[in-house]
């Protein structure tokens, strides 16, 4: 997920649209147990989601509290505070018909 750039290039990944109500699902795997950190950028401010993570897991956090209908950028954060990089995702309501 991680990439090694400077400032002058876009280092997102875009993982696509995911339901609000849902989680944000990665396929990378956690490092470490314990908290990892989702650092999410919104209209000029930073929102914070922390959910605990296991070893070997897929990483995984609930986008619930967040816009229903936006384009983020975030970064991942590892319990110690090591970034694994930037990504990109979309939130966008499911309707049942």
């Amino acid at each position: 997920m991680g990439c090694n750039c400077n400032n002058t290039c876009d280092c997102t990944t875009d993982l696509g649209c995911f339901d609000p109500c849902g989680n944000l699902e990665l396929e990378d795997t956690a490092n470490y147990t314990g908290n990892y950190t989702l650092k999410v950028g919104y209209l000029g401010s930073t929102v914070k989601v922390e959910a605990a993570q296991t070893i070997g897991e897929p990483i995984a956090f609930p986008l619930s509290g967040l816009n229903e209908s936006f384009t983020f950028t975030a970064e991942i954060l590892e319990p110690e505070g090591e970034s694994l990089g930037f990504i990109k995702f979309t939130t966008s309501p499911v309707f049942q018909i």
